[in-house]
């Protein structure tokens, strides 16, 4: 996952993480503990190289004690090993914790790669002879940190919970490892080529990269000196190196594994060879796919629905409940459906300011908005917006408009609205597209990702300066 990209998840969770006052067990979705649940999350040391410290945060259940021999899970981030942070699996953490579990999340080094910009100043031959010299300095230089170094981290991390098990509380035979694409790597490491005290007892492999023999993985093991030119498998020393620090080639019958894969991952069929070989060395292993789900799908924000990160944390919850690592059935909820078409809410009466409609609990997913609207001779602002990480906002203005949600957005000219003039206006918020209609103009936005439009505000005319009536909000069924 992109760097930035994380960070920016991260402070959004941080903005709606500050509503409300305290974590509570009516919290039924995976939003609720993103954006509402504010239970505590502690920051520790665990491992100091040199001025570099690195950290664990640590997410405690409600009745913890000392000497408590409560189920642990270590949470691993993705980035490529170059990018990402422990605070991506806060909203996992807090769930986890409201079933008892103590969670811990890891940073680790991250590996610097390769990178060469080019001087404007010089040739295009000039800037490829730098950047090959660059290169080969790169490649036989000593790697800091290397993947195995990565991996080192992550066992020093669970020594470390070991090590202090009966300070958190934690069985130290019952700590499972969870990861997201490179930190899947890292996880499930832990679980195959590591041994000892640093070992798993379960492992769960969300987008599961597991072989670094091949696809990209080979960019990230160090060419060997005199072979810089050379292909992975005309460098056995190389080869050698990326197959020490691969899980697909250290299986051992030990922990039980759990693999998740999105059927558009672009990791295409990696984590069911993950799979098939575990099955082949007869370790205790499942596999599940959801099949329109995209890579990071575990991911909260990111790239998957509200719907595939609920189930991939259920389906964790259950492999957990089934190891008798936690008991009880989940709490956890899909994002709310109808069952029949209903109105939610009217607004009969003309307003010309802004008007918020508010809801104790989530509007349905799906809706359809209808109104009545007449804009003034100049006017630019918000027209409908639903607030929060799986809404949406429609900025409207003299040109045309901007409908933003995640993963979707249309703006331009291909909706415009006459000053003067009133408007029968249709929006409707589906599985596989949102509808606009407004007299005869018709927009389509698909829904690549069947994105749930969530949120328990609705959020009427922000700075446009219109006249609306007739309002009616309609739950979909589905």
């Amino acid at each position: 996952m992109h760097k930035l990209k994380q960070s920016l998840v991260w402070a959004a969770l941080m903005l709606v993480g500050c509503v409300g006052s305290t974590h509570s067990s009516e919290y039924k979705t995976i939003r609720d503990f993103a954006e509402r649940d504010v239970r505590p999350i502690t920051t520790e040391i665990y491992k100091n190289l040199g001025d570099t410290e690195l950290k664990i945060l640590v997410c405690k259940p409600d009745g913890l004690k000392a000497g408590d021999k409560r189920t642990a899970i270590l949470w691993i981030h993705g980035g490529g090993w170059v990018s990402g942070e422990p605070e991506i699996f806060i909203p996992q953490m807090k769930y986890f914790a409201s079933r008892g579990v103590v969670s811990f999340s890891v940073q680790y080094r991250l590996y610097k790669g390769f990178s060469y910009k080019n001087n404007k100043e010089l040739s295009a031959e000039e800037n490829a002879k730098l950047k090959a010299a660059k290169l080969k300095k790169y490649n036989t230089d000593p790697a800091d940190p290397s993947i195995a170094d990565i991996i080192n981290d992550c066992e020093d991390a669970m020594m470390y919970i070991r090590k202090n098990a009966k300070q958190y509380g934690v069985d130290p035979q019952k700590i499972t490892s969870i990861g997201d694409s490179s930190g899947s790597h890292l996880a499930a490491s832990l679980g195959t080529l590591v041994r000892g005290e640093a070992c798993s007892n379960a492992v769960v492999a969300c987008s599961s990269i597991s072989d670094l023999t091949t696809g990209f993985g080979p960019d990230y093991i160090k060419r060997s000196k005199g072979l810089e030119d050379k292909k992975m498998e005309d460098d056995p020393d190389r080869l050698k190196r990326a197959k020490a620090v691969s899980p697909i080639f250290n299986i051992v019958n030990g922990p039980s594994i759990l693999v998740l894969a999105g059927g558009n991952d672009w990791l295409k069929g990696e984590p069911e060879n993950f799979y098939q070989a575990l099955k082949a060395k007869g370790v205790n292993c499942e596999y599940k796919v959801y099949p329109k789900a995209q890579h990071a799908f575990i991911v909260y924000n990111y790239t998957a629905s509200l719907k595939e990160i609920t189930q991939a944390v259920l389906d964790i919850d259950a492999f957990l409940v089934n190891l008798g690592f936690i008991d009880g059935g989940s709490s956890l909820k899909m994002p709310g459906s109808n069952t029949k078409d209903e109105v939610v809410t009217e607004i009969n009466e003309p307003f010309t300011g802004e008007k918020v409609l508010q809801r104790k609990n989530d509007f349905p997913e799906y809706l359809t908005i209808y109104m009545k609207v007449k804009f003034p001779k100049n006017y630019n602002g918000t027209l409908l917006q639903m607030p929060g990480t799986y809404g949406f906002t429609w900025n409207i203005n003299n040109g045309g408009h901007d409908f933003i949600a995640l993963r979707m957005r249309m703006r331009g000219p291909q909706i415009k609205f006459e000053p003067g003039k009133w408007y029968d206006l249709v929006v409707s918020l589906g599985e596989d597209k949102v509808v606009i209609k407004a007299n005869n103009q018709e927009v389509t936005i698909e829904n690549k990702i069947k994105h749930t439009f969530t949120s328990n505000e609705i959020i009427f005319n922000k700075k446009t300066g219109a006249v609306i009536k007739d309002v009616k909000v309609v739950g979909v069924a589905r």
